[in-house]
């Protein structure tokens, strides 16, 4: 355990691979935990909450991350939350967009269980985290490169 009480709202949609979240932002973590199925109850959730951290599953929030760090950003006191987004899509352009959109890191999918907790902690902290979608993110892309 870390032993940093943090406030964390992840959106997870399956539930077995929310049980497995959730053990390991409270066991290894020593979160406090908050759990939505979709999108649209996370964003109420983090209005009420004001969590210190929010995890999402790009794939569980219907495909529509962008809505969701968009919508997060408009609501008062979440303007400024730190959010891990978890994402299948590890090309460079799109991991701009979401940064661009607010989120404070990407990380691949599958979520890696043993280093989310650092992860969370480091995306709270401003430091540089542990799981993060490769360095060339942060490389110009070669179109924009060339012309």
């Amino acid at each position: 355990m870390l032993g940093k009480s943090l406030r964390i709202i992840y959106v997870e949609g399956h539930e077995n691979l929310s049980e497995v979240i959730e053990l390991a932002l409270i066991k290894m973590g020593g979160f406090e935990t908050y759990g939505f199925g979709n999108a649209d109850e996370a964003l109420e959730g983090a209005v009420v909450i004001q969590p210190d951290a929010i995890l999402v599953d790009a794939a569980h929030v219907n495909g529509l991350a962008s809505y969701f760090l968009k919508e997060l950003r408009m609501l008062d006191g979440c303007r400024d939350i730190p959010v891990v987004l978890a994402s299948d899509r590890r090309g460079v352009h799109q991991i701009r967009r979401y940064k661009a959109l607010g989120a404070t890191v990407v990380i691949p999918t599958p979520i890696n269980p043993f280093s989310l907790s650092e992860t969370i902690l480091a995306a709270c902290s401003g430091a540089a985290p542990v799981d993060v979608i490769p360095a060339e993110a942060d490389v110009p892309d070669r179109a924009a490169a060339s012309g």
